[in-house]
């Protein structure tokens, strides 16, 4: 199993340094071809996970992996009016509802969390009020409130997690939802506020080790 581990964390490397190279160069093929294959690797890790230890928590994961494989793919067929969002949203939507109900599990409320969703509901609102000036679809305007809602959602149920007890698998979720949340922050930030330079090569540094951060939970 650890050679197994291996090889695929080794492919998940190789894939990760083509797309960013690709987005360096602006190589559009490259970046078509490593961007589904660098979650592929990370599902496989789940889906092997699934097989060895079958349970509820590990095939919500799985299905949540699969359902953003698509959104990513959607992602790579971009429009100046950034409508491939909406496309990509929807799938995302879905794997942020599949990844807050297995953590659910493990949640614990604190009154610690009442002062992180604040925090995080404000700066929500404040990103979102800089986003709506620059789209014109109402449906995008809402699918983005949307989305930024369930997102942050699923970071506190996440973080809700360590309240019960401070494992590896507490820390790997949470750590990976963290940088899932930060990468679409980023995300946004490039699409509706302002562009920035190597934006693509930040946001996947954040959104791939939180993919793959999120599937090693299903080991424990």
């Amino acid at each position: 199993m650890i050679i197994k581990d291996f090889i695929i964390l080794s492919f998940l490397f190789l894939f990760l340094l083509i797309k960013i190279i690709s987005s360096i160069k602006k190589n559009i093929f490259l970046n078509y071809l490593s961007t589904p294959l660098i979650i592929f690797c990370i599902i496989i890790i789940s889906l092997l996970n699934l097989y060895n230890k079958p349970s509820i928590y590990n095939f919500l994961i799985t299905l949540g992996l699969i359902l953003s494989l698509i959104g990513d793919v959607f992602n790579l067929f971009e429009k100046v009016d950034n409508s491939h969002l909406l496309f990509s949203i929807f799938f995302f939507f879905f794997t942020h509802l599949l990844y807050s109900i297995a953590f659910l599990k493990e949640y614990t409320f604190s009154l610690f969390h009442v002062f992180i969703s604040i925090l995080i509901i404000l700066i929500v609102i404040i990103l979102y009020n800089k986003f709506k000036f620059n789209i014109k679809n109402k449906s995008m305007k809402t699918g983005i409130f949307i989305y930024m809602l369930i997102v942050s959602i699923t970071l506190l149920i996440a973080i809700g997690n360590l309240s019960t007890k401070i494992s590896i698998k507490s820390l790997f979720i949470t750590s990976g939802m963290f940088f899932f949340w930060l990468s679409d922050l980023f995300l946004g930030i490039d699409a509706f506020i302002k562009k920035i330079k190597y934006g693509s090569i930040i946001i996947w540094l954040l959104y791939a080790p939180a993919q793959f951060l999120i599937a090693l939970s299903t080991t424990y």
